[in-house]
């Protein structure tokens, strides 16, 4: 849909944003976030290893999110796409070509998967098996529904952001890592942040 940018770490983002589960660890210590956290901006690496072409992309940029459901993921480096999240709703803008991506965030079937699990912490459980490694470690591997994804580990933070890094893997070997740094927390981020606003010329393609 949009090359091997990797629109989907927003969509894992967001599902990691809104679950919530009662295993210990780790888990306890998202949870704990659950109806505090509202806002939160910084930066992102991103690293994406495409197995058929033996060959890794790097990328970079910034984030944004606002409880309960809305993200901005604006790359800077490697990309000029920018995607946004808001009221169930994807959107992938393509300034270079020109065109945005318009689709309902179900589509993927990644309407309640991962960085939304730090917004709402419910229901995590239902859809992952969680082991946790080590101290601030967990693998998550979904139940159904999301046959695409093999695995998601999550790095943990004890202080500031809970979530340092974020490691996808999919069912065909292809992986991408993102590394979060420069995190603010409640700042406040208007919810015209999350709006997009189509530049004249721009070619809309529903999906």
């Amino acid at each position: 849909m949009a090359g091997n940018r990797c629109w989907i770490w927003p969509l894992l983002f967001l599902l990691l944003l809104q679950q919530h589960a009662s295993a210990g660890g780790g888990i306890e210590r998202l949870r704990s976030l659950q109806g505090v956290l509202k806002t939160a901006e910084g930066r992102f690496t991103q690293v994406t290893y495409i197995r058929d072409l033996e060959r890794s992309e790097r990328f970079g940029g910034l984030f944004y999110m606002k409880a309960p459901d809305m993200m901005k993921w604006r790359y800077t480096a490697g990309s000029s796409d920018v995607v946004y999240i808001r009221e169930g709703e994807l959107i992938i803008h393509q300034p270079a070509e020109g065109q945005a991506f318009v689709a309902p965030v179900e589509r993927y079937g990644l309407g309640r998967m991962p960085l939304r699990i730090l917004l709402d912490v419910e229901g995590l459980e239902q859809d992952f098996d969680i082991e946790e490694k080590g101290r601030g470690r967990l693998i998550l591997r979904p139940k159904g529904g999301v046959p695409a994804v093999e695995s998601i580990e999550l790095a943990l933070s004890e202080e500031g952001f809970p979530l340092e890094r974020i490691l996808v893997v999919d069912r065909y070997g292809n992986s991408t890592e993102i590394t979060l740094r420069d995190v603010k927390l409640d700042a406040d981020l208007p919810d015209s942040l999350f709006l997009f606003t189509p530049p004249e010329g721009t070619v809309l393609i529903r999906q």
